[in-house]
């Protein structure tokens, strides 16, 4: 969770999985409902989904952080 509110979002979440794993349903739907509301959400497969994310949600150089998307 990234309560920091940018452009059309109030904020961001990212729920992290590893592997083949997925989201629960309920899961699912807590994003769902998180986006009707104005935020911004993502399911990343891997850390550096999730940094990816991140930093195009803040607006950041993505280059800044290649060490960790490897």
């Amino acid at each position: 969770m990234l309560p920091v509110p940018r452009g059309i979002y109030h904020g961001a979440y990212c729920e992290l999985k590893v592997g083949k794993n997925k989201p629960t349903e309920e899961q699912s739907r807590w994003l769902e409902a998180l986006k009707r509301q104005g935020y911004s959400t993502c399911v990343a497969y891997g850390a550096g989904e999730a940094i990816r994310f991140y930093a195009e949600y803040l607006g950041l150089d993505i280059k800044e952080f290649n060490e960790w998307l490897l």
